[in-house]
């Protein structure tokens, strides 16, 4: 006489539901990395000579993790000939000369209270030009992030 084994299929069904019910429920945030969310300048602004550079981030970062350089890549020239491709509204005209990359100090940062922003501060503030900034951070996994964002200063 052979005996009928008969396997549990509904429970691992069952099993299997529920795992994948607690996966979608499961906070983002224990998903996520640290991202930039914001900075000030914005990204491919034109602001006027700002002193200081903040970046915003989607959660707490770790302080010590924090990376950031601040480069000059354009210098406004003055234009009276071919190659001019704007007017900065004083009857001068001007165009951006690329150039290699200048590297700005950062003469002191700040943590806000919340943790998620950082402000870079500079002797004084940042002259006509095209800026890039470059950084890096880590939030609470110490997963390291990168990225780079420019603007304009007239």
């Amino acid at each position: 006489m052979s005996e009928v084994v008969e396997f549990p299929m509904r429970k691992l069904f069952i099993t299997s539901g529920a795992v994948a019910l607690a996966a979608a429920l499961a906070p983002k945030a224990l998903l996520a990395e640290a991202r930039l969310v914001g900075s000030m300048p914005h990204a491919d602004t034109t602001v006027s000579n700002p002193s200081r550079i903040v970046l915003t981030f989607n959660e707490p970062i770790n302080p010590a993790s924090v990376r950031a350089e601040v480069f000059m890549t354009g210098a406004p020239h003055s234009s009276a000939h071919k190659g001019m491709v704007g007017d900065d509204h004083t009857h001068r005209s001007w165009f951006m000369q690329d150039h290699a990359p200048t590297k700005i100090a950062i003469v002191g940062t700040q943590m806000r209270r919340d943790g998620k922003s950082i402000m870079l501060r500079f002797r004084r503030p940042l002259v006509e030009g095209r800026y890039r900034v470059d950084w890096s951070a880590a939030g609470h996994d110490n997963r390291t992030v990168t990225g780079r964002f420019t603007f304009k200063v007239n």
